[in-house]
């Protein structure tokens, strides 16, 4: 007898059609019986490599962690291998190439990046079915927002001013942000809210005037720029009490010192916290144990488990209040003060009565120095604490600062005083910083007469015979009598004019005896300025090409063009200016001034009047209106043009779809881009067509377009793809639609 094995074979195939059941294996066994046997056998058609997540332009900080990120399918699964500016790089003690099972992504991480790290970075996707290139340019420059200094919590009384400050750095500079709770954002200064950044000390500040006690709460500064964002969250406490601001610390310490008092004998240990339960409302649990040794060198231990006048044992601000000492010897002035500030500064002598000096708590590290100014100006007094939370009080001639003169700030255990508009009879003032009555540091302030200066100097005019011709010059100090000249000569017939600090001398009418070289001159200090009188002609052109330039008003002969400024990419905004006399050219943003910068804003000028601003690495907060200002002695003209900040198309999601004869396919294509794209499908490289009812085109959302094919045939079978299109470039996409064809099961039985 015979036994014959079939082997029955279910091909599924993605890519190619051919028989669908296949004898594979005929075994003649002994004897002439003949078995069946049946087997399914899968045989997984070729996918080549598709990028689900493409590499992405991207700036990274010096220093910081560079990534590059790609998520890939395909079948086989594809061999990645990748290249930095069209050169294979491997995996060292910095590169490291890492698989993401959960994600299914795999990442090229660059440790400490450098900008030598910066360039063109590829992948590349290859398998037997084909292979995918996906590239980016990836740029390490820069350095990542981060805090210097972080602003402090607040304890302000009812109606006087809570200051928070920060200390930051970045490149590009951050964005500062204050807010409080998740809906209230500080964007502009109000008579409440004041926001404003302190140039020489390098801080941002922000002021809420007049508390009350909805103002309390958490305070929020965020810091921001195209490298990382860092939130930072501070407190705020309103009192209606001066001695419901109370330093726990302080009090520790006289409880301590009390009880040295009460008890006598050696020195007394650490005080310190033990372990324990709460005992019921108001009491946190606290119990302090003081190790007492004697001179024989036994320790006693000693609990205070019964409230004794002026224990601390969940004290409130307000039993404390009733309960100052042990002694019963406070007074209510006794309190530590708060300057409204977060400085929690307290009033000298506050120590008094309460069993013992504020001495040794806290220390001043680092004392002030003496300063001198020019009336005037701002005189800043810096010291250092011991300890973050230090209070301190700041006096002139033993006396409180002025809360308008002041401008004080605690950063960390730095404390500053800003003097505003020294005076001159403030010479030789004395400054103290004290901790308490006993810890103090102190320094002179110096004031001087401050030198005078022309902070505007004389100009050279060329004026038409009879016209008005006015010369201005300015000082920096008020209720100044200058000299007038003329070619060497003091003007008797002085026709000036002073307002405020500008001094002007006008000539009504100008003949040609006025012309001539006049000076401005107090003391030791002059400015000088050249009038010319220009007669008035009669111009006859006789077969001549020329243009003749007349005293004039500037001309902005090509004002600049309205721009699409990509992220990370840099744009230039160029005008044309004619002006006689030169114009002072300058660019603004939104109405402010630009600072040119080597890596943000860098501004140029051409001597044929091309006058250009280049905004560098572009990022969302560079939309806007920008203006340039042409200004001569005659007139002030400007020009405006509109940036927008734009990112090219991506395609974030479109896959491969495989469909039975018969059924729905539906192709998705999500995708993003500034300005939303607009998309066009095609399959086969040619228009979808309109009458053709089974092919639907949906916007499902405002990135989310959907094909939809109805009734799938073999012949719907294609490469569809898409292109999307926006004001900063285009890219397309493609998405491979399989229809399978649906076979009857059959085999074969053999006798």
């Amino acid at each position: 007898m015979y036994s014959i094995e079939f082997i029955r074979t279910s091909i599924l195939c993605w890519k190619i059609d051919f028989i669908s059941y296949v004898i594979l294996l005929v075994v003649i066994r002994r004897k002439k019986s003949i078995r069946i046997i049946y087997r399914s056998v899968y045989i997984l058609a070729l996918a080549p490599p598709n990028f689900v997540k493409n590499l992405v332009d991207s700036p990274f900080p010096v220093g910081g962690i560079l990534k590059a990120t790609v998520q890939v399918t395909g079948l086989p699964y594809p061999r990645l291998t990748w290249l930095k500016d069209g050169k294979v790089f491997d995996e060292n003690e910095r590169i490291s190439i890492v698989y993401e099972s959960q994600s299914n992504t795999w990442t090229a991480k660059i440790l400490d990046c450098q900008e030598t790290d910066s360039g063109v970075y590829e992948c590349r996707a290859a398998n037997p079915g084909g292979e995918k290139v996906t590239k980016a340019t990836l740029t390490v420059a820069g350095e990542a927002a981060a805090f210097i200094d972080t602003p402090e919590k607040v304890n302000c009384l009812e109606g006087q001013t809570a200051v928070f400050g920060c200390r930051v750095s970045g490149d590009p500079y951050p964005l500062v942000v204050w807010s409080k709770g998740r809906t209230k954002t500080f964007t502009e200064n109000t008579p409440k809210y004041a926001l404003y950044y302190d140039d020489e000390l390098d801080a941002h500040f922000f002021e809420i005037n007049e508390c009350l006690s909805n103002d309390a709460g958490i305070y929020t500064v965020t810091i921001q720029n195209i490298h990382a964002t860092i939130t930072k969250s501070v407190s705020c406490f309103i009192v209606t009490k001066p001695e419901e601001v109370i330093d726990y610390k302080s009090i520790l310490r006289k409880a301590e010192a009390l009880q040295r008092e009460r008890e006598g004998g050696p020195d007394w240990g650490k005080l310190r916290k033990a372990k324990g339960k709460p005992k019921g409302p108001g009491d946190p649990g606290w119990q302090y144990q003081l190790k007492h040794f004697e001179l024989t060198g036994d320790a006693q231990r000693k609990t205070f488990d019964k409230l004794e006048p002026g224990d601390l044992q969940g004290l409130s601000p307000s039993d404390y209040a009733r309960r100052r000492s042990r002694s019963g010897t406070g007074t209510g002035d006794d309190l530590g003060d708060d300057d409204g500030r977060g400085l929690g500064g307290s009033k000298p002598g506050a120590g008094k009565g309460r069993g013992g000096p504020r001495s040794g708590l806290y220390t001043f590290t680092k004392p002030l120095s003496n300063i001198t100014v020019h009336e005037g100006k701002n005189a800043a007094f810096e010291c250092n604490v011991s300890e973050p939370e230090a209070p301190v009080t700041w006096y002139i001639n033993d006396q409180p600062v002025p809360a308008q003169r002041a401008q004080t700030l605690a950063i960390g255990k730095v404390r500053r005083l800003v003097l505003k508009d020294c005076q001159l009879n403030e010479n030789d003032s004395k400054i103290t910083c004290a901790l308490d009555e006993a810890t103090k540091t102190d320094a002179q302030l110096f004031v001087k007469e401050e030198p005078f200066d022309f902070t505007e100097k004389l100009k050279n005019l060329k004026v038409k015979r009879g016209d008005k011709c006015e010369l201005q010059c300015a000082v920096n100090k008020p209720n100044i009598a200058l000299q007038w000249f003329k070619d060497g000569k003091p003007i008797t017939d002085n026709k000036e004019t002073v307002n405020g600090l500008v001094h002007k001398l006008t000539i009504p009418i100008a003949e040609d005896k006025d012309k001539g070289v006049y000076t401005a001159k107090y003391e030791d200090l002059q400015t000088e300025g050249n009038v010319e009188v220009l007669g008035k002609f009669l111009l006859f052109v006789l077969n001549c090409d020329f243009i003749l330039h007349s005293v004039g008003p500037p001309q902005i002969i090509k004002p600049p063009k309205d721009s699409i400024l990509l992220v990370g990419q840099s744009v230039v905004l160029t005008a044309e200016i004619v002006s006689n006399p030169k114009a002072q050219v300058s660019w603004l943003f939104k109405g402010q001034p630009i600072k040119p910068t080597m890596t943000k804003h860098q501004v140029d000028a051409r001597k044929d009047g091309i006058y250009t601003l280049t905004i560098l690495k572009g990022e969302p907060a560079d939309e806007g209106q920008y203006t340039v200002v042409a200004e001569n002695t005659v007139d002030k003209v400007q020009a405006n043009a509109t940036v927008s900040v734009c990112t090219k198309p991506k395609i974030d999601k479109l896959v491969d779809v495989a469909v039975n004869i018969g059924e729905t396919a539906r192709i998705q294509c999500q995708y993003s881009g500034n300005p939303t794209p607009t998309i066009t499908w095609f399959k086969d490289g040619k228009p979808i067509p309109a009458n053709d009812q089974r092919f639907v085109i949906t916007q499902e959302t405002p990135t989310l377009s959907v094909l939809t094919i109805s009734n799938t045939t073999v012949d719907d079978k294609a490469v569809y793809s898409v292109k999307l299109t926006n004001s900063a470039g285009e890219v397309e996409g493609k998405s491979n639609l399989l229809v399978k064809r649906m076979f009857s099961k059959f085999f074969f039985l053999l006798n």
